[in-house]
């Protein structure tokens, strides 16, 4: 049964996509392809290449890169498309997607300026056009010792890598900075 967090299609397209958007801009969740919309397993016929031309579909138009595997159910293929909620509104063909209940809607204007609004924190989005090397040693040294002084930062000293306080602070991700480390 479809659920805010599950969409059943009988084929991957535009449907597909809409919904994988709108479960990246809601709660994340799971598009299931081969089932129809009264959950009877209707199969796809599946390939390697054609796997990797889903996958590159959903990447190239959303940006996003999904969970995706093929399973047998009642000896029939259907490929389940898992979808992390996303830290960052993502738009397909210039439009963003939700979804509400069992439905994937549109926003409105007022929705919509309210979901960038809410949802989005500048500071903790990953900046790619920067990285460690950019990042000036003697003040971070100079901002540790401010804070040891003010009875913050105990953990660490002037000799801790720069990345590793960067981590504990939320400054960096998987060795990528955030725009907030930049500043």
């Amino acid at each position: 049964m479809e659920a805010q967090d599950i969409e059943y299609k009988e084929k991957f397209g535009d449907s597909a996509l809409k919904a994988i958007c709108g479960m990246a801009n809601t709660k994340g969740g799971r598009v299931i392809i081969g089932v129809g919309d009264d959950g009877r397993i209707k199969g796809i016929k599946i390939k390697n290449e054609k796997l990797e031309k889903i996958s590159e579909k959903i990447a190239n138009k959303l940006g996003i890169h999904p969970y995706i595997e093929v399973e047998d159910r009642k000896g029939k293929k259907i490929l389940v498309i898992t979808v992390p909620k996303s830290k960052v509104p993502i738009s397909f063909n210039g439009r963003y997607y939700e979804r509400v209940g069992n439905t994937t809607r549109e926003m409105k204007s007022e929705r919509l300026r309210t979901f960038f609004l809410k949802e989005t924190n500048w500071d903790s989005l990953m900046n790619d056009k920067a990285d460690f090397n950019d990042i000036d040693e003697e003040t971070v040294k100079y901002f540790i010792r401010i804070g040891k002084q003010k009875g913050r930062l105990t953990a660490f000293d002037e000799d801790t890598p720069i990345q590793v306080l960067f981590e504990h602070l939320s400054l960096s991700e998987k060795g990528k900075l955030t725009n907030a480390a930049i500043i």
